[in-house]
């Protein structure tokens, strides 16, 4: 049966004995429409065949019966008969049974378009393409769709339809132009209504599979008119050319994609002024998105299915009938309008991403008229290919490949355009622009990095810095991928390797790095801030020194911040002696934490003029601090300098006596470590400092020693125990002045079971032996000294247990002495 089917078919398509007989061609198609009509209950493969078949004949029988002959062919029909045929294939092309297979369809429509003709009436014609359009509005059949394009197409042009040719022999064109050409005016004016129907009216339905299907039709058709020199293609590509344009903002990829393929065929046929609209269009789509304006219904599709997830009771959240339910059911109405926000955002990114498929086929026919754009489309198209949607990254990765195939160094020629507009679009609204954004600058500057980028290093780690401190999680996380790029950048260009172009961009990170990360409210910056500052002054060296009154404030106000909290917890919480031992250990921490090891390191590089500049904000950090550690670190820093810049010292003599004004505050301070600390800082600096600053050093010590207070007579043991360690020398030459205080020190008489005054005792006697080398020679050599301080403590101090301890003095004096008085002394001293 299947062969005979095709026997019959297959003679009426060739010439030959009888075939050409309008009667007999007739017969034979009015058999095949019967068998198609049996079968169309229960489709069988019988159907398949029947229907291809009969496609195929009606496809060829008008060329071998003669063109002129087709009137006769359809008169022999009555317009019932084609209307009803034409409803039995829109409807097997339209079905959804599962038994209809594609092949059944495509061969339907195939029907439809073979069966029109020129001279058909309009109520006929009509019918037919309705039909078509009318396979459309089911569930989307993309490959289907191409078919009916096609059917289309040969509706509109009846029987000089291309698809009529001998496919072997004739071309598209010539077949056209060789039995057509006398009724063009027909066929411009079907082609006119077609492209307006596509166009006006299917391409704005609320039914998005009727719009997939409708840029399938116009790709079709426009693809195949164009072979044959329309003019109303001509008059009409610039709506063509924005349906397809409009189109790339549809959701659906697939539909994006032969709209692309549809602005390929536009381009080759446009004119230079069409081509530069065609251009700006998509440039405009690919930088800022292009949003449709489709009529909206209570069915209307605003989300795909899926997307939202369920509502409480299980229905979709797809159309916008069930958002506006959602939001009625949790009576918040406002919830409508965040979800039309959120579908706008949607078709926004839906239409960029369709301009990345359009671009990409326009691109690959038009690089050089695309030259002009470049600076434009570069840099958008750099950040999109780091886009958190993997298709809209995808879709820009192809474009990119595209257009990095014929030009090299790409990147490296807009560097500058990129970096700028990353620079813009880290703060943006969207946290998808802000996460591509970071993650597409920490690309550009491993890749390249020019001097006009370095001069925004200061903005950009300020923005980073916010950006670092988003709400959402993988935008933090692209930003601290960033800064970590930017940091180690950072680091290499400001090696001292690179002189003077390393001092100027240190000079323009430190200021951020400083005011906006350190004193940051975000723990991460502040850390972050720190490492960059340390290890640029690592790197930097010499290119430091101009900075180092910055850089050494800051480092030694990081002793403190970086502490942890629970330290000032327990010191709350300590008694005197428990204080002293954590806070000694605090110190210790400090001098050996990385900071203080960066603060040696930049030592070497202290010039006088730098030491000049830094004493003003040294002095500060000693007197106003806060911090333990800050200001024993301070202390610290004033050793090392000493130590190893001693020249510098020695010609600053003013600078030092400031320095040792504010350390003199440090030794009134309540707290025992401070206390200590100024007071070795002191022995130190002393040898550097004017004879004035020595006579109050003296001065302050006899003050101390003559009072009652502990705290002033451990201070002042401080000083004195720290001079002994580490400028014994300074010590030796003020001996007659310090000696006899220290050995009344020695003479304080401690109580039974004060285990504090005996320790402050056995400490004054360590240093009296660290001090001399033997008791009784001494107080022979500083006779007059000790027996003066002792006899005037007596007279004039009013303090009993001064006045006791005097005492105990002048006993141990004259039993060291007492054989070498005279006579005649022994009455003075008595």
């Amino acid at each position: 049966m299947p062969s005979t089917i095709w026997v019959c078919a297959y003679m009426t398509c060739v010439d030959g004995s009888g075939t050409n007989d309008i009667d007999y061609v007739n017969r034979i198609q009015q058999q095949l429409m019967r068998v198609v009509e049996d079968h169309l209950a229960q489709p069988n493969t019988l159907l398949e065949f029947s229907c291809a078949a009969l496609c195929e004949s009606l496809r060829r029988s008008s060329v071998v019966i003669g063109f002129s002959n087709l009137t006769k062919l359809y008169a022999a029909r009555s317009t019932e008969c084609i209307i009803k045929f034409a409803e039995q294939m829109g409807k097997l092309a339209a079905s959804r049974k599962d038994t209809v297979t594609l092949k059944m369809k495509e061969a339907a429509a195939g029907c439809l378009g073979f069966l029109s003709c020129l001279d058909l009436s309009e109520e006929v014609y009509e019918r037919i393409i309705s039909e078509l359009y009318a396979i459309g509005e089911a569930a989307p059949q993309p490959e289907l769709q191409f078919s009916v394009g096609n059917a289309l197409l040969d509706a509109v042009f009846g029987e000089y339809s291309p698809s009529r040719r001998n496919i072997f022999i004739e071309s598209e064109k010539n077949f056209v132009e060789a039995n057509g050409k006398q009724k063009y005016d027909v066929i411009e004016k079907r082609m006119h209504e077609l492209l307006n129907t596509i166009i006006n009216v299917k391409l704005l339905s609320t039914n998005r599979h009727l719009r997939q299907s409708a840029i399938i039709w116009l790709v079709s058709v426009t693809k195949r008119s164009a072979t044959v020199n329309l003019s109303t293609l001509s008059e009409e590509l610039n709506k063509i050319q924005f349906a397809f344009i409009n189109a790339l903002a549809e959701s659906n990829e697939f539909t994006q994609d032969v709209a692309s393929k549809g602005l390929g065929i536009v381009f080759e046929l446009a004119d230079e002024t069409q081509k530069k609209v065609m251009m700006n269009e998509l440039v405009s789509a690919l930088s800022s998105g292009r949003k449709r304006v489709t009529p909206v219904t209570g069915d209307t599709p605003i989300f795909e299915g899926g997307e939202l997830g369920k509502a409480p009771g299980g229905e979709n959240l797809t159309t916008y009938q069930e958002l506006c339910s959602l939001a009625t059911d949790l009576n918040q109405p406002e919830l409508m309008y965040k979800f039309m926000q959120l579908a706008n955002h949607n078709a926004m990114w839906n239409s960029k991403k369709g301009a990345a498929f359009g671009f990409s086929v326009v691109l690959q026919q038009a690089r050089d008229e695309f030259e002009p754009y470049l600076s434009q489309i570069v840099p958008k198209l750099f950040r999109y290919r780091y886009d958190p949607d993997l298709k809209v990254q995808h879709s820009m990765k192809t474009i990119w490949q595209t257009l990095t195939m014929s030009k090299k160094n790409v990147v490296e020629e807009y560097a500058d355009e990129i970096f700028s507009e990353l620079l813009t679009t880290l703060t943006n609204a969207l946290w998808r622009t802000r996460e591509s954004s970071c993650l597409a600058l920490s690309d550009l500057m491993s890749m390249k990095c020019t001097a006009n980028m370095e001069e925004r290093f200061g903005d950009l780690f300020e923005i980073l810095f916010r950006v670092q401190d988003d709400v959402k999680e993988s935008v933090r996380l692209s930003a601290n991928r960033a800064l970590s790029t930017l940091m180690k950048l950072s680091i290499r260009e400001c090696s001292s390797d690179r002189g003077a172009k390393a001092t100027k961009l240190i000079g323009i990170i430190l200021p951020t790095l400083i005011e906006k990360g350190l004193h940051s409210v975000v723990k991460a910056n502040r850390m972050f801030s720190l490492k960059a500052v340390m290890d640029i002054s690592k790197e930097a060296g010499s290119a430091l020194q101009p900075h180092l009154i910055t850089v050494v404030p800051c480092l030694l106000d990081a002793l403190s911040e970086t502490e942890p909290a629970m330290l000032n917890y327990l010191a709350a919480r300590s008694d005197y002696d428990e204080l002293e031992a954590l806070d000694t250990a605090r110190a210790g921490m400090a001098n050996t934490s990385p900071m203080m090891q960066t603060l040696q390191d930049v030592v070497p590089f202290i010039t006088k003029q730098t030491l000049t500049d830094l004493i003003p904000k040294l002095c500060n950090t000693l007197r106003s601090s806060v911090g333990l550690t800050t200001r024993t670190g301070a202390c610290q820093f004033v050793i090392n300098v000493c130590l190893r810049k001693q020249q510098i010292m020695i010609d600053s003599k003013a600078a030092c006596d400031k320095l040792m004004k504010a350390l003199f505050s440090g030794l009134r301070d309540r707290n025992a470590t401070v206390r200590k600390q100024f007071s070795s800082a002191i022995s130190y600096l002393i040898k550097f400092c004017s004879d004035s600053q020595i006579e109050s050093l003296i001065k302050f010590l006899k003050d101390k020693l003559d009072g009652d207070q502990e705290d002033d007579r451990l201070t002042a043991l401080h000083i004195l125990r720290a001079l002994s360690t580490n400028n014994n020398e300074f010590l030796s030459g003020c001996a007659s002045s310090l000696i006899p205080y220290v050995f009344m020190a020695t003479c304080q008489q401690v109580e039974k079971g004060d285990e504090a005054a005996k320790k402050n005792l056995e400490m004054w006697e360590e240093l009296w032996s660290e001090m001399i080398t033997e008791t009784n020679s001494t107080i022979r050599l500083y006779q007059k000294e000790m027996i003066d301080l002792a006899v005037r403590t007596l007279k004039e101090n009013p303090i009993w247990i001064m006045k006791s301890q005097s005492a105990t003095m002048l006993s141990r004096i004259i039993e060291a002495i007492n054989e070498d008085i005279e006579p005649s002394d022994a009455g003075a001293h008595f």
